[in-house]
């Protein structure tokens, strides 16, 4: 009985070591201007998990905030947030209504 304790767990660490390692996966983010007060998202790298997407978390500080889902690598949607300064997050889907944020960029509308 010992040695089949043993033997499982020596299956066990042979696995632990083998498996590759997590990847924290990643994506860039820039900001594009359109006139008049526009602003779409050119996204690039690959998503994580086998999805093909990002999402782009945005708020601004006249109140403005929205999630839009990009295909990566392309650009986004046009959304129209107003004259402000805001924040866009780049950001990987984890699960229903979870996301992990990979990289945050600033930009003004005029």
């Amino acid at each position: 009985m010992k040695k089949l304790a043993l033997w499982g767990l020596a299956v066990v660490a042979v696995l632990l070591v083998s498996a590759p390692a997590a990847s924290a996966g990643g994506g860039s983010i820039t900001a594009n201007s359109v006139s008049p007060g526009g602003v779409y998202f050119t996204v690039g790298g690959k998503a994580t998990g086998g999805r093909d997407f990002f999402a782009i978390a945005v708020q601004c500080d006249n109140g403005y905030a929205t999630r839009i889902f990009v295909t990566a690598p392309g650009d986004s949607q046009t959304i129209y947030p107003g004259p402000s300064s805001c924040t866009a997050e780049l950001q990987a889907a984890q699960s229903i209504n979870r996301f992990r944020t990979l990289q945050t960029i600033t930009f003004a509308v005029t």
